[in-house]
């Protein structure tokens, strides 16, 4: 239990108010009788500043007591927790699920771009609502827990890939916490209920080919985007690059007499390069020529790409489906078309794909590509290169067959 704090009333002075102590914290003298409402001071859970907080007693007496009850139960809720929880011996020494989110959202903000920490938060907060109801602590998060979740996963209707990606955000919490590692002590009726795994426990991905935009698809998409959408489209299909690194891209990046968008790391603003792998990618000539003309006025002396407040714009998704809409590009079949106005078959991902598809078919060698991504893997640059519609294999089916049948 916390020790008594000090008590404080309001007196009225000159026309104002102000705060008198009527009880100081560690005092043993008996406090003097005065007159309701009683305050304490206390510092909510993230704020630097204190807050004032009315008390429910007519007496001092009962104030001091209802004082320490508040204070306990305002310290256990930042925690997630009730009194009942921090004075059960037996969670002595475990860390509370809400404080082990908050520390693992605060150390990965220094290696995680903002996208990432958004999504974290959201994931997590998400978990932690499911999984408050069955354990407050992250040591005792089981294997069974995770089913759990991957069922409600399930149930919101979340797709598989998106299944994955919320419960390995959840296992990285688990594995910074060395929660897993007991897994293989945990008694239970079951013996899978020993285990979890990504295989085994949650729905298969059905890997599809890679879709890289058609010809005729960019065209009209060009064709409905301003001078600067069409820019900053073409930077994304011309640099094969993610996201956050076209958000980031600054005028340091451009070599402009080796014609080289280098892609790296920038802490002082939070941007990270995936798997910490900057590179080095090759500007088509045509994108290189309107970067220069964009460089004699740039709209920012160190940003490529802003938006309408001058700061680095994060919505470039949004802003390519409103085009994809004005370009009469949506298909009107897919759920969001129905619901949103917006098709989900136009993403930025595509470029990137759309990208190493051009480049394979140009005859670059599929490692060189996998550079040009940032990719570790190769097996991964291979998903990336579409794969080409029969008709347009026609002739070299033609010719392949005649080859074959000798004719």
């Amino acid at each position: 239990m916390s020790q008594t704090p000090s008590i404080y009333s309001r007196v009225q002075e000159d026309g104002g108010w102000r705060y008198e102590t009527v009880f100081r914290a560690g005092s043993t003298g008996r406090p003097p009788e005065c007159a309701p409402p009683f305050y304490i001071r206390y510092t909510p859970k993230g704020s630097k500043w204190q807050q004032w907080k009315k008390l429910n007693a007519e007496k001092l007496v009962d104030a001091k007591t209802e004082a320490v009850e508040t204070l306990d139960t305002l310290a256990a809720e930042s925690q997630g927790l009730s009194v009942a929880d921090t004075q059960n011996s037996s969670n002595k020494g475990k860390t509370p699920l809400r404080v082990a989110i908050d520390g693992f959202l605060q150390k990965i903000r220094k290696t995680k771009t903002h996208g990432t920490i958004i999504a974290y938060v959201h994931h997590l907060d998400e978990f932690y609502d499911f999984a408050h109801s069955h354990t407050r602590f992250v040591d005792d998060i089981t294997p069974a827990i995770l089913r759990g979740y991957a069922d409600y996963l399930a149930g919101a209707g979340y797709g598989a890939v998106t299944q994955r990606n919320r419960t390995i955000v959840v296992l990285s919490l688990l594995k910074a916490y060395g929660v897993q590692k007991d897994w293989e002590n945990i008694q239970s009726r079951k013996e899978d209920d020993k285990t979890f795994s990504l295989k085994n426990d949650l729905p298969t991905i059905e890997r599809e080919a890679a879709v890289p935009y058609q010809a005729d698809e960019l065209k009209k998409l060009f064709a409905a985007c301003t001078p600067e959408e069409r820019l900053r489209y073409k930077f994304f299909l011309g640099t094969g690059c993610r996201d956050q690194e076209v958000v980031y891209a600054s005028w340091n990046d451009i070599d402009f007499q080796r014609g080289l968008f280098h892609v790296r790391a920038k802490p002082e603003v939070g941007f990270t390069v995936k798997k910490h792998n900057s590179r080095s990618v090759p500007l088509p000539s045509e994108l290189l020529k309107l970067l220069k003309e964009r460089k004699e006025i740039p709209p920012h002396p160190r940003w490529i790409f802003v938006n309408e407040s001058g700061v680095p714009d994060h919505n470039f998704l949004g802003k390519l489906k409103n085009i994809a809409r004005r370009a009469e590009l949506n298909c009107e079949q897919c759920e969001t078309c129905k619901t949103k106005k917006t098709c989900e078959h136009f993403y930025l991902h595509r470029f990137r794909k759309t990208a190493a598809t051009g480049w394979h078919h140009a005859h670059v060698p599929p490692r060189t590509i996998q550079a040009w991504l940032g990719h570790k893997s190769l097996e991964v640059t291979m998903q990336y290169l579409g794969v080409d519609t029969p008709e347009s294999q026609h002739a070299n089916i033609n010719a392949a067959f005649a080859s074959a049948t000798g004719d």
